[in-house]
């Protein structure tokens, strides 16, 4: 029984490490895979003729995906400008309202002090109070920020 559980054990240990090295794996072909800004067009280190249809067509199709990535990366530029402005905002009124809030507070603070003064002069003068302890009431709950 001792065997068999040290090798249930070691399947499972070798199962978990192979899992590990295939995603270690994955990554490094999607690494691979993806083209930078570098691509040589004749790579192979052959001479080719360079208006030949081939040759023409890698150009063109160089040239459409770097028009892509500079459009793609105007788009994120813009979307980044637009979600900075809507924080900023965000911002601003959710100090906005942290700042009423504390006023807020600051009022019932102030409120329960006169009411303890009053409910201490009820009782050295064997008295019910006049009126009953302020409720602070609910505070403005912040907006969800934008995504």
């Amino acid at each position: 029984k001792e065997h068999v559980s040290t090798l249930q054990a070691t399947v499972i240990l070798q199962g978990c490490y192979c899992d590990r090295v295939c995603h270690h794996l994955k990554t490094q072909e999607k690494k691979g895979c993806q083209e930078g800004d570098n691509v040589k067009l004749n790579g192979d280190g052959m001479p080719r003729l360079l208006t030949s249809d081939e040759v023409f067509e890698q150009v063109l199709v160089y040239q459409e995906c770097q028009q892509a990535k500079v459009a793609e990366k105007e788009t994120r530029k813009a979307a980044r400008m637009v979600r900075t402005r809507e924080m900023e905002l965000w911002m601003q009124e959710d100090e906005a309202r942290k700042n009423r809030n504390n006023a807020k507070t600051e009022q019932w603070k102030v409120a329960v002090k006169e009411w303890e003064v009053e409910q201490w002069l009820a009782k050295q003068e064997k008295r019910k109070p006049q009126w009953k302890k302020p409720v602070q009431g609910p505070l403005k709950k912040p907006c969800p920020k934008p995504k």
